[in-house]
C-alpha cells in the first residue's frame, strides 16, 4: 500500500514537472515571438530612416542643381 502510494505520488510529481516545462517552453515561445517582432520593428524602422536619408540627398542635389543652373544662368547674362 505504501508502494502504492510512492508510485501515485511520484506519477503526480511527474505530471506536475510535465505542466512546468510545457509552461516554460509556452512562455519562452512567447518571449522569442515578441524579441523578433522587436526586432523587425526596429529593421523597418531603420530601413524608413534609410529612405528618408536617401530622398532627402536626392532632393538636396536636385535643389543644388537648380541654384548652380540659376547662377551660371544670371552669370551668363552679365
Amino acid at each position: 500500500m505504501e508502494a502504492d502510494e510512492y508510485r501515485v505520488n511520484g506519477y503526480s510529481e511527474i505530471e506536475r514537472e510535465k505542466m512546468n516545462l510545457i509552461n516554460a517552453t509556452y512562455e519562452n515561445l512567447e518571449r522569442l515571438e515578441n524579441y523578433k517582432n522587436e526586432t523587425l520593428r526596429f529593421e523597418q524602422q531603420r530601413a524608413i530612416n534609410q529612405v528618408r536619408q536617401r530622398v532627402f540627398q536626392q532632393a538636396l542635389q536636385g535643389a543644388l542643381g537648380t541654384l548652380n543652373n540659376c547662377f551660371s544662368a544670371y552669370g551668363s547674362i552679365d
